[in-house]
C-alpha cells in the first residue's frame, strides 16, 4: 500500500488527523485507500479554499484542491503541467465550481458554464483561459471552449467524477487529452 503527504497552508488551530506543522505548511500522512477520506476530513474543517500537494517519497505526484465543500484530485505522470488522471468529489447536490480550479484552466476565468448528462456521463462545456508551459503558447489571448467528458458514479454522499477526455478548441488549433480513470 502506497503512503502519501498531504502539504498544504493551515492556520494555527488544530487538525482532527496526525499532521506535522512547518511555519505555516501542514504535512499529513495518509494511505492509498485512506486518501480521499482524509481529504473530506480536512475539507470539513477548512474555512477556505485549499491546495493541497500530495507527496510520495520527495516527489510531487499529484495535487488536491478543495473548493465549496467539492474536492478535486489530480494524478500527474510524465508532464507536469497536464494531469494523467483527474477525479472531481462533489457533494450530491452538483456543484460544478470547482472546474475553476482544474490544473489546465487559469482559475477565475470561466464563463458560459453548461452541460449535459446521459445516463451515467456528464459533459461539460465552457469558455476559459488555458494555463501551462504545454498549452498556453498555442491559445495564448484567447478564450477556447473546453468540453469536459466524465463518468458519474457514487461514493457515499458523494458524487465522484471521473474525468475521461478534454477537448480545447480554439481559434486555430484543437487539442485533445485523454484521461486515465483512477478511482480511490
Amino acid at each position: 500500500m502506497k503512503n502519501y503527504q498531504l502539504v498544504f497552508e493551515w492556520p494555527k488551530k488544530k487538525l482532527p488527523l496526525k499532521y506535522k506543522r512547518e511555519w505555516d505548511l501542514v504535512r499529513v500522512k495518509a494511505r492509498e485507500d485512506k486518501l480521499l477520506e482524509t481529504l473530506i476530513k480536512i475539507s470539513q474543517e477548512s474555512e477556505s479554499n485549499l491546495e493541497i500537494s500530495i507527496v510520495k517519497g520527495k516527489k510531487n505526484i499529484g495535487e488536491a484542491r478543495i473548493k465549496e465543500n467539492s474536492i478535486m484530485i489530480a494524478f500527474y505522470g510524465s508532464s507536469p503541467y497536464i494531469p494523467e488522471s483527474v477525479t472531481l468529489y462533489i457533494p450530491g447536490h452538483e456543484n460544478l465550481s470547482v472546474i475553476d480550479e482544474l490544473p489546465f484552466i487559469q482559475s477565475g476565468t470561466v464563463e458560459n458554464l453548461r452541460g449535459r448528462k446521459e445516463g451515467n456521463r456528464i459533459e461539460v462545456i465552457f469558455r476559459a483561459e488555458v494555463r501551462g508551459l504545454e498549452l498556453y503558447p498555442r491559445f495564448e489571448g484567447e478564450k477556447p471552449e473546453i468540453t469536459l467528458r466524465f463518468i458519474k458514479d457514487g461514493y457515499g454522499k458523494w458524487e465522484e467524477l471521473c474525468l475521461e477526455e478534454v477537448r480545447i478548441k480554439g481559434e486555430k488549433e484543437e487539442v485533445r487529452l485523454q484521461m486515465k480513470e483512477r478511482k480511490l
